[in-house]
């Protein structure tokens, strides 16, 4: 995927791409720039984009409490040198 981003221009992403080729042998390298020349995204699924209305309409839907947290651990106190 950072071929991807480098394709776009992000030097960034360039670089690291440019420093992964380096540690990979020829077969892998070959493998990741076939990977890279045949992907393809997959379109998001429906039921992602589109969410049925609740009931009441969004304004009024009711709001989900938080699940509650659990009661933070008691640090302990640090010691010193001199206190060994």
């Amino acid at each position: 995927m950072v071929q991807l981003a480098a394709a776009q221009g992000d030097a960034d992403s360039a670089r690291k791409r440019d420093d992964i080729a380096k540690r990979l042998d020829p077969q892998s390298l070959a493998a990741a720039k076939l990977a890279i020349q045949t992907f393809t995204p997959e379109p998001p699924a429906r039921r992602r984009i589109n969410v049925a209305t609740p009931a009441g309409g969004w304004d009024s839907a009711p709001v989900q409490a938080a699940a509650p947290k659990a009661a933070a651990k008691p640090v302990p106190a640090k010691r010193t040198a001199a206190a060994h």
